[in-house]
Order: structure tokens, then C-alpha cells, then sequence
């Protein structure tokens, strides 16, 4: 078991053991002089990456030390230490530039659709997930940029940077103006939301300063992500090298803050020149709250299981908070291969309810074999996902047209399990795995 020093295990009163301070629990970014002091502490590798460390002379996993670059790590410091440099470089050097040569060839094709504009904008909301996935860290994104020549994708990732870095100014002003007024009032704090967007539209002196501020942050926290004729540049010219409609909507979301209808009208018209008259312009402000994605994909199965026992009136609501809660733990934890299993399963009941509607039931199998066929891929041995995905399969030979197709894959899974029972001995479960699946499912054909 590997871990931080600073872990902690506890016997509860109840009897039950627990294990607490996981938030150093994966391996941190080597030291380097443009590092904040402790940064060891939270600039933590990605778990995909770490996940991913395998020797290439050996093809085996490497596990990298929690400990590293600390005073907790004194055994072995110069091994482990070394063993997550060469991690890192490979990260640097190898697995960010092959990031942005496929996110430059994707972008070739995104303006080649019939909505370019909209597809930069859907691309530009998953960005961060696709990161996740390959283990790039958000504070890499400068160094994407390095690597990506599509003028396009170079301006998604600066927009990306920019309402990052506009969103913690923004919340640093309001905290100060918060102590210094200690008055709840909303309509002070949406006047600082105002001014600070009018900043950032507007061309005058205190835009100038505005941008020289923005400049300035987007060095230090996205290092590399300026190219040398762009330092040298007036730093409001940053403002013409992003759309600016894009800018404002990813702020939207990071923030919080809404234009209200009438006032977006306006500003798509004219974002050029468009400035916010008054506090009217902005709706209500509304807090963007972090959830922890394992609360978030607890929901979603709750939600499902609920759907599936209620009635078909209730079930379709259900089903779908269900599904948008488990596209919401995907968007957060891409490689979490246990959401697509559950996610798979919640298709699979939302399909029994459309029995007497073939078509409706063929989509939603359809859906549900996508997403349990990305769980298998991981987890070939899951009793669980097997299960769900060999039922998929037998109710897809009995709706689809590629009857044989599926009626042969579904023999595939249920001789798969038969063996996994031959292997292992499945006390949770209360029958066995023939009973479950082989028998009561393969042999009603």
C-alpha cells in the first residue's frame, strides 16, 4: 500500500476502522524555482498519470511516493525523487506535445463542420477533462500552448487561461470588499462584478491596467503560455487575440454571473463595444459550488436505483437527473470506469421500461452498450459489468436487426462468466454467476 506519511488510521467507537488525510495521497510535481514555497503539498500529480507510469524496459507499473521532495520522504529521497522526475519529463516531453498534435489535427476537422463556432465552444467546455484524461494537470495549460500550432486551439487554451485567471482576481476583490464593508447587501458585490467586466470589455486607462494585471498573472500561473513576441506586446492586445463572446460565457460558468436575457441580446450584437450600464444587467448571483465526484456519482446511482423501482410516470424524471448526474461524474473523472458501469446499468432499467416501444428501447440499449462496453474494456474481470453488458447484448438480439451479432457476443459474455465463477468464489453474491446470467438469460433463447 503506497501513501503519505501523514496518513491516518483510526479504530471508531463503533469498531469499524477508517482512514482519514488522503490529500496528499498521490505523488507531487518535482521542485523548480518558479514553484510557490509548499508547493510539494498540492501541486500533486494527476492519478491517471501516476496510474500510467509504467517502465518501458519492463512494462511494469512504477509507483511513485507521496513522500517525494519532502521531510517525510528520507528513505531512498534520491530514488523516489528521481523516479518522479523521469515521470514528469515523460509528461512534459512526450505526453503533452502528443496532447496538442491530436488537439491540433481535431481542430481541422471542428472547422470543417457545419457549426464551427459552436463546436469550438463544446470543445472548450470538455477541455479540462480531456487534459485530465491524458494526466495533464490544469496549471500545464501554458505549456499546451507552447506545443499547439492550430491558431483556433491556441486561442481556446488562452481563453481557457484568461477566465481562469479573471475568476480568481474576481474572487479575491470580492473577499476584500466583503471585509472591508462586512455588509451582506448583493447589490454592492454585483456593482465590483460590473466594474470588473466593464475592465475587461472597455478600452480605457483602467482597462489598460485591467489587462497589465491579467498579463502579469497569466505568466505566473500558466508558465510558458505567452510566446516572446506576445510578451512584448501592449498587454490589451491580449484582448483581441481571444473571441470575446467565448471569454465571457467560460467566465459564466466558472463564476457564476449571468447577463440577463435582454443584456446578452446586446452584447452578441455588439461585444466589441459593449459596455454594462448598471446593476440591472446582471441577474441575481448564484454561488458555483465544487462537489467531490464520488458524491456526485453516489447520487446519480441512488437516482437510478430509485428510478428503477418507481413508477414509468416518475421513472423518465428520474432517469434523467440520473443520466445528467453521471455525465457530470464522467466530465470530472474521465478514467472512473466504475461510473460507466453503473451508468450502464441505469440504461439497461430505463430500456425495461420501453418494452412495448422497440425503437425506444433499441436507443437506450445502444446507449447503455457504449457505455458498458468502455467499463469491460478496463475491467474484463468485473462479474458486475459483465452481468449488465451480457443482458445489453441478449435484449439487443431481440430488438435490433443484427439479431446474430448480438445473440453471438451475448453467448461470448455468458461463457466469459462461466469461467470467472470456475476461478474465483463469489461469496457476495447470493447465487452464482451461472444462475444469474448463463441459465436464466442465455438459455431463454
Amino acid at each position: 500500500l503506497y501513501g503519505p506519511g501523514d496518513i491516518e488510521g483510526h479504530r471508531g467507537r463503533d469498531g469499524d476502522i477508517y482512514i482519514l488525510d488522503f490529500s496528499r495521497a498521490f505523488p507531487p510535481q518535482p521542485k523548480s524555482r518558479t514553484q510557490p514555497k509548499g508547493g510539494y503539498l498540492y501541486q500533486l500529480l494527476r492519478p491517471e498519470l501516476v496510474r500510467n507510469n509504467i517502465d518501458p524496459e519492463t512494462e511494469e507499473l512504477i509507483p511513485l511516493s507521496s513522500d517525494a521532495f519532502s521531510r517525510f520522504g528520507q528513505h531512498d529521497r534520491k530514488i523516489h525523487n528521481e523516479e518522479i522526475k523521469d515521470c514528469f519529463k515523460r509528461l512534459v516531453h512526450e505526453i503533452i506535445p502528443d496532447f496538442a498534435a491530436k488537439m491540433d489535427k481535431k481542430f481541422i476537422g471542428i472547422n470543417q463542420r457545419r457549426n464551427p463556432k459552436k463546436a469550438k465552444f463544446s470543445f472548450l467546455l470538455r477541455l479540462t477533462s480531456k487534459m485530465h484524461a491524458y494526466g495533464i494537470n490544469v496549471r500545464l495549460l501554458g505549456i499546451v500552448r507552447k506545443h499547439a500550432s492550430h491558431p483556433d486551439f491556441r486561442q481556446v487554451l488562452l481563453i481557457e487561461m484568461i477566465a481562469r485567471v479573471f475568476k480568481t482576481s474576481l474572487n479575491q476583490v470580492l473577499r476584500e470588499t466583503m471585509r472591508t464593508l462586512r455588509n451582506p447587501a448583493e447589490e454592492l458585490y454585483k456593482g465590483v462584478v460590473l466594474k470588473k467586466i466593464n475592465m475587461l470589455l472597455n478600452d480605457g486607462y483602467e482597462s489598460h491596467a485591467f489587462w497589465e494585471d491579467v498579463k502579469e498573472n497569466l505568466q505566473y500561473k500558466f508558465r510558458k503560455c505567452l510566446t516572446d513576441d506576445e510578451i512584448k506586446m501592449p498587454a490589451i492586445y491580449l484582448k483581441s487575440m481571444v473571441d470575446i463572446i467565448f471569454l465571457i460565457e467560460r467566465i459564466e460558468q466558472f463564476t457564476g454571473i449571468t447577463l440577463q436575457s435582454k443584456t446578452r441580446v446586446d452584447f452578441y450584437q455588439q461585444p466589441d463595444t459593449f459596455t454594462l450600464v448598471d446593476t440591472s444587467d446582471i441577474q441575481p448571483l448564484t454561488p458555483e459550488v465544487k462537489h467531490m465526484n464520488i458524491s456526485i456519482l453516489a447520487s446519480a446511482i441512488v437516482i437510478g436505483i430509485d428510478a428503477a423501482q418507481t413508477s414509468e410516470y416518475e421513472a423518465e424524471r428520474l432517469f434523467r437527473i440520473a443520466n445528467a448526474r453521471f455525465e457530470n461524474a464522467a466530465k470530472n473523472s474521465i478514467l472512473n470506469y466504475t461510473t460507466f458501469q453503473y451508468w450502464a446499468w441505469t440504461l439497461y432499467q430505463k430500456s425495461l421500461f420501453f418494452r412495448k416501444d422497440p425503437h425506444k428501447a433499441i436507443k437506450c440499449l445502444l446507449k447503455a452498450q457504449k457505455k458498458c462496453e468502455i467499463a469491460y474494456k478496463y475491467q474484463p474481470n468485473n462479474v458486475d459489468t459483465m452481468t449488465t453488458l451480457g443482458r445489453i447484448y441478449r435484449d439487443l438480439s431481440l430488438y435490433h436487426e443484427n439479431t446474430i451479432y448480438y445473440y453471438n457476443k451475448a453467448l461470448e459474455i455468458a461463457k466469459q462468466l462461466a469461467k470467472q465463477e470456475e476461478l474465483e468464489n463469489l461469496k457476495c453474491h447470493k447465487a452464482p454467476i451461472n444462475a444469474r446470467f448463463h441459465n436464466d438469460d442465455v438459455q431463454s433463447f
